[in-house]
């Protein structure tokens, strides 16, 4: 016998009531982190880029464990693994060094696939995909012409979405009826 997630979250919580809760501080939880984009969107950039670094230098060290404690594997698997696990440890400390190179690099790195990516549309050779490739390609240069006005725009418009999905997960979340009402 089967059961579908939501008849076993109701099964656990006939009155929705956790359900509720979840919506409410995810809501709280958006909001809050809307507004600080949206007050600080130069230095959540930057948290970005640091939060970057220190992800690479974790799973390189993550790396570089497993292959010397890597049993059943390859002496060649463990090799490659310690090698990634290095470049991992040696890009994020690069990243976390400079912070501001970090953030211009990924501008660049969006504005070159938005680049290609609207090159693979204009590929597609249909109407609303030429289109398409055409506002991806010019999106990509105005990036790469103008990468910190473009990731602050970019980090305000996000702040700016997490805030509206804030509101609307409160409203749902109020509004959610329960057993108990």
């Amino acid at each position: 016998m089967t059961y579908s997630i939501e008849y076993v979250e109701v099964m656990a919580d006939p009155g929705g009531q956790a359900v509720r809760l979840t919506s409410l501080a995810g809501g709280a939880l958006s909001i809050i982190t809307g507004l600080v984009v949206l007050l600080w969107p130069r230095k959540t950039l930057l948290l970005v880029a640091a939060l970057l670094g220190v992800w690479l230098v974790l799973v390189g060290i993550l790396r570089i464990v497993q292959a010397f404690t890597g049993k059943g594997h390859s002496r060649n698997s463990r090799i490659l693994t310690g090698v990634s696990g290095l470049l991992y440890t040696v890009v994020g400390a690069v990243c976390l060094r400079d912070l501001f190179t970090t953030v211009n690099l990924l501008a660049v790195i969006v504005g070159l696939v938005w680049m290609v990516g609207g090159v693979a549309e204009i590929a597609w050779r249909k109407r609303h995909s030429v289109i398409l490739g055409v506002f991806g390609i010019a999106a990509g240069v105005v990036v790469l012409v103008w990468p910190e006005i473009s990731l602050t725009i970019m980090a305000i418009v996000a702040g700016a979405w997490l805030v509206v999905l804030g509101v609307v997960q409160l409203v749902l979340g109020l509004y959610r009826p329960t057993a108990a009402r």
